[in-house]
């Protein structure tokens, strides 16, 4: 994908496959093999702990991705460009089925604390208030991410277009 249309799910630069809450399963799964290897995988004879920092940052930061491609599936419009020949619409929401799937892998994910992430041997060696602080960044923004107001006027707008759209009143009831 090209990322041109910002509400496109489907068009997410290194996301991969059709299903953003299972790849990125997948990817947590991968960083949860990663963490624990970390102190061993960026250790340096005589060298102090800066690459166990770099390293611990670079698994939030692809802990962040993932929650940004599952986050953008909420109140999603996917764009099927068309010729004037073509039938059916170039822009309908993000199916139902999906947002409610991407608003419960974010609660199972993000908003039940990844304990995961706060791996004791890695923070008596780097700042320890770097975890606590990282989780409490992720969960607000992404908090905030959701509840966006372009976020909430989609929902609005495609909720009241069909009874069998995803709507605000149920995301704010899920989340």
């Amino acid at each position: 994908g090209t990322e041109s249309n910002p509400y496109d799910p489907r068009t997410q630069s290194e996301c991969l496959g059709d299903n953003n809450m299972l790849a990125s399963d997948y990817g947590i799964k991968n960083l949860k093999r990663i963490l624990p290897n970390l102190t061993e995988w960026t250790k340096e004879e005589a060298q102090d702990y800066d690459m166990l920092t770099e390293g611990y940052n670079e698994i939030v930061t692809q802990y962040r991705r993932y929650i940004g491609h599952v986050t953008k599936n909420v109140g999603g419009i996917y764009e099927t460009p068309k010729s004037m020949d073509e039938q059916g619409a170039v822009y309908e929401p993000t199916p139902r089925n999906i947002q409610k799937d991407a608003v419960s892998w974010l609660n199972r994910q993000v908003f039940e604390t990844p304990s995961w992430i706060l791996d004791k041997n890695i923070f008596s060696k780097i700042n320890p208030e770097q975890g606590v602080e990282a989780i409490k960044a992720i969960q607000e923004s992404t908090l905030n991410n959701l509840f966006a107001g372009d976020r909430a006027v989609r929902l609005m707008e495609t909720g009241s277009a069909s009874a069998a759209n995803y709507n605000l009143d149920e995301l704010m009831t899920d989340v």
